[in-house]
């Protein structure tokens, strides 16, 4: 589409001093219509927000072909109707001026932050051989494993891209965004129920309602069913905020307890401390003390398990005995700063209202966030309130969509496993749904590309995601992807809608197409009981020459690589992903996005109401549900012991297999007396070993499972000639080999072996579940109480004499994702943001701490942590607690479009920072997940 300049002119305006703001009609490109034109009333097309995880379905009223409003889908029965002010930013970002239009290419060879590129435009088909070249020059070198995978903001058709380009080229390597979001708080549900995933909530029937951490008006999941469900919950409910900073949701509550950052734990505590003690837990779900009505919960007194019987819980007691015993209220006031009587009246309201109870949790992005996470929603289980009416669940099955086909027949193979990022490793136990070993430590990565740590990597292909911005202690980022990394800079193919931090760094930009609004895929989502599957769909024909990332892209590389001699992915495509009506192979990218939609929703739209694509995409959304409530009682919870776990069976199952696994575990090999076989000892452990007929055994080999796991993790290989097995292995780069070659005598062509234990010195001594959960910065000694939810003291980077005040990073409602930081809505509004002013990046610090500093509202204050500073406006305000600064995340990028950035002279806004830039690199090592909750980082504040 091209654009005369007088016609963009007129879509803008000038205000104040120098800052340009759209007119609020959004069809901003669109030349004024003459006035006997006739009126196009518009049609609504459905299609998705993303503008966060809540996944809203929408509708877009196009007239003349462009976008000018969006509506929540009135067929959704998750939000009918309703969108929050996120999902009306969307049509901005569709129109902006500052989108990437087209491929570019870099011209300057040094990358660093203000560096230009000095990009120029390309075709595709350059970009895409050239790209395609790259990955092949890898093969050609045995280095599939240097290649990376970087995805940010996703849809559904995340597998053609995320899953079948690295395991198809031959990579470990990939990475998502989710350990830099909030991965810490699904430990709550799935160590204590066995579901890892967020929690829905029945709004409409709750009687108590806790924002505990968390404003999810603006900056959680669910935000238009809340903005629904509002009138309602205040006529029935009583609201609690518990936060230290004055939240949009603390104004809207009840009460407002500003509890000191990081302590959330230990209110938790002493919150089902309490509630044990006066005998109020909700014990239709929990049990009772064998039936006599009596509270044998005394404080700092331990109580015989013989004595309780629980009903769809397990752990109970060793809950209370490792853990609550002496976890009194009096002992929470002196860390909290609640007093001891608001915490037992807590305590005691929520038990009255149970098992109508909902809590809304989020502060556990913390070093040690896990067990706070456990320790919020265990009084979920106390209360009986988890799977109930009025409270929490995991939310209703979504329908069924297609599965994706295997990639196996396809893979090139994947040489080496040990993957970039250090998840599994001795000190990152990363555990997700799938088990230990398995997350993915996200913003580990550049520490691992300076330091070549287990290797260097050499090219990257990253789509929405801009985490040199977005990352803790960003500069890392910057280091890892610039000229001074001293393994060389990798070259880096960027995918995106706007050019970014990320972008600056990039080799190749490819313009990305607007995901909900020009591209083809779909999103499972759900809330308010229900679950869906919700289209998107190109609702405006695209503005520029853009590309969806995760389906069209991938079909142009697979193209490009299948042209270039390496047809795997390109055969996997067209023969895996045919059109469902027509059985029609995919020739083009276009068709392959469609085909590929199409192929994923067939068993939803073929189905009643629809029975075809056509009416199923003009409803936009199937719906199932609603919820129904107590189908995990009775036995049926997805826990070893198929009841709520106050001690977690999950979590002590994956804590002992990182325990052995990051020990040297290879310490005997003993032929026995059958031929071809061996008993291979792994922390104490004997495993039976068979060997093939060719005399080599692998991992994959051995019978029990679990050793075949350890083994392979470490690619151990076990080898054998007539008369020696040996054993060999790398593990974090050092050959095993040289310290754990074992010797055995005897005839494995025979049919009777010479039985011989040879023993060799381990080369680690096996570690405990305590000395594991050390390495991780848990506390030291942790015996049976690693296994519960407990009070773990925060972990604080950066001392207090030095850096005395808490930083708490707090969001925006109008981040989506953080692409909308370049619209001028996002600053016009910004006031909406409690304690925020318009077109300004503010520091809120409480009036009595400014008066000790010399600090008057409105001054430049320079913030500094351990990581780095920056320097911003100060604004005084009561809705901080004192001894607390905290800051609204979203400004201060230095390359991101005219209103975000200076972008002009590569440069941040004056007084404009990115909280990232002073928030310490640091994790929830048992998740992998980098800590950007407050009580976390110490800063101090001067007057600049």
């Amino acid at each position: 589409m091209k654009i005369k300049r007088r016609d963009f002119i007129r879509s803008i305006g000038v205000a104040g001093t120098g800052m340009v703001v759209f007119n609020p009609v959004l069809n901003a490109f669109g030349k004024a219509k003459p006035k006997n034109a006739k009126l196009d009333i518009g049609t609504w097309v459905p299609s998705t927000c993303q503008g966060c995880t809540t996944w809203c379905p929408n509708q877009v009223l196009i007239q003349n072909g462009r976008a000018v409003k969006v509506r929540g889908n009135p067929n959704s029965m998750y939000q009918p109707g309703m969108l929050c002010p996120k999902g009306h930013l969307n049509i901005q970002q569709l129109y902006s001026p500052d989108r990437v239009k087209m491929p570019m290419k870099r011209q300057n060879s040094t990358k660093g932050k203000g560096v230009d590129p000095q990009f120029i435009p390309i075709t595709w088909d350059d970009a895409m051989t050239e790209i395609a070249t790259k990955m092949l020059e890898l093969r050609t070198n045995s280095e599939k494993h240097k290649f990376i995978l970087f995805r940010g903001r996703y849809t559904y058709s995340y597998p053609l891209f995320y899953d079948a380009i690295p395991k198809i080229f031959g990579s470990p390597n990939k990475a998502s965004h989710s350990t830099l979001c909030a991965e810490v708080e699904k430990t709550g549900p799935y160590f204590l129920a066995g579901k890892w995933t967020y929690r829905d909530y029945d709004l409409a029937n709750t009687k108590y309602l806790v924002f505990w951490g968390t404003d999810p008006f603006r900056a959680n999941r669910q935000i238009p069913v809340l903005i629904n469900k509002w009138k309602l919950i205040r006529q029935q409910a009583k609201v609690v905020t518990i936060d230290p900073l004055y939240s949009g949701a603390a104004a809207k509550s009840d009460m407002w307890l500003p509890v000191t950052p990081g302590e959330d734990g230990a209110l938790a505590s002493a919150i089902a401390h309490h509630i044990l003690v006066k005998g109020i837990w909700y014990k239709p779900f929990v049990g009772d003390f064998n039936g006599t009505g009596v509270t044998q919960f005394v404080g700092n007194t331990q109580v015989s398990e013989s004595a309780f019987t629980e009903i769809d819980t397990s752990g109970i007691i060793k809950w209370w005995n490792t853990e609550l015993y002496d976890k009194t209220p009096s002992w929470a006031a002196a860390i909290t700063g609640i007093s001891q009587s608001t915490i037992e009246k807590i305590a005691e309201d929520m038990a009255a209202a149970a098992p109508k109870l909902c809590i809304w949790y989020g502060p556990t992005m913390w070093p040690r966030g896990t067990y706070t996470a456990m320790a919020i929603m265990a009084l979920h289980g106390l209360l009986g309130a988890y799977d109930n009416t009025g409270g929490p669940n995991p939310g209703q099955s979504k329908p069924t969509t297609a599965s994706t086909p295997s990639t196996t027949s396809y893979e090139d193979g994947t040489p080496i496993t040990t993957k970039i990022d250090g998840g599994g490793t001795e000190f990152f136990p990363a555990i997700n749904d799938s088990g230990v070993q398995k997350a993915t430590v996200t913003n580990n990565i550049p520490n691992n590309m300076l330091t070549a740590n287990p290797y260097d990597i050499k090219m990257i292909l990253g789509t929405w995601c801009n985490w040199a911005f977005s990352g803790a202690d960003a500069k890392r980022w910057r280091e890892a992807l610039g000229s001074t990394n001293p393994n060389g800079a990798p070259y880096f193919v960027h995918v995106t809608t706007h050019a970014s931090e990320f972008s600056q760094f990039a080799d190749i930009v490819l313009p990305a197409s607007h995901e909900g609004l020009e591209n083809y895929s779909f999103i499972p989502t759900g809330g308010n009981l229900w679950g869906e599957i919700s289209i998107e769909q190109p609702v405006v024909t695209k503005l520029f020459d853009t590309r969806a990332a995760e389906n069209e892209i991938s079909f142009m590389l697979a193209e490009k690589l299948n042209s270039l001699g390496f047809p795997n992915l390109y055969n996997y495509f067209t023969n895996q992903f045919k059109d469902p009506d027509t059985s029609a192979a995919p020739t083009n990218y276009s068709e392959f996005a469609e085909y590929a939609t199409k192929f994923y929703l067939q068993p939803v739209y073929s189905a009643a109401p629809f029975g075809t694509w056509a009416k199923f995409k003009a409803t936009g959304v199937k719906s199932s549900g609603p919820y129904q409530f107590r189908k995990l009682w009775g036995g049926n919870f997805p826990t070893p012991t198929k009841k709520f776990e106050f001690y977690s069976e999950t979590l002590k199952k994956n804590l002992l297999h990182h325990a052995a696994d990051s020990a040297a575990k290879v310490m005997t090999v003993t032929l026995t007396g059958t031929s071809g076989t061996a008993n291979v000892n792994i922390g104490g452990t004997d495993y039976l070993a068979t060997f093939n007929t060719s005399l080599t055994q692998t991992a994959t080999d051995f019978v029990n499972s679990w050793a075949a796991t350890i083994l392979s993790a470490h690619s151990v290989k076990v080898t054998s000639s007539a008369a020696t097995i040996v054993l060999t292995a790398t593990v974090n780069g050092v050959d095993f080999t040289a310290n754990a070659p074992v010797n055995a005598s005897g005839d494995l062509g025979g049919s009777i072996a010479t039985t011989t234990a040879i023993n060799s010195t381990p080369r680690w001594t096996p570690k405990t579940v305590s000395q594991t959960l050390q390495d991780a910065n848990y506390s030291t000694n942790l015996g049976e109480k690693a296994f519960v939810p407990h009070y773990e003291p925060p972990k604080r980077n950066g001392d207090t004499v030095n850096y005395p005040f808490e930083f708490i990073d707090c969001k925006s409602r109008y981040n989506r994702e953080g692409r909308s930081q370049n619209s001028p809505f996002y600053y016009q509004f910004k006031k909406l943001d409690p304690g925020d002013a318009n077109w300004e990046d503010c520091v809120k610090i409480n009036p009595a701490d400014a008066a000790t500093l010399g600090i008057s509202n409105g001054d430049s204050v320079k913030i500094t942590s351990p990581a780095g500073n920056i320097t911003v406006k100060a604004k005084l305000w009561e809705g901080i607690r004192p001894g607390c600064v905290a800051k609204t995340y979203g400004q201060g990028h230095w390359a991101y479009g005219r209103f975000a950035s200076d972008y002009a002279t590569l440069s941040e806004k004056p007084g404009r920072g990115n909280n990232n830039e002073i928030l310490v690199d640091d994790y929830d090592r048992l998740t992998g997940s980098t800590a950007r909750n407050g009580g976390f980082t110490g800063v101090k504040i001067e007057k600049v």
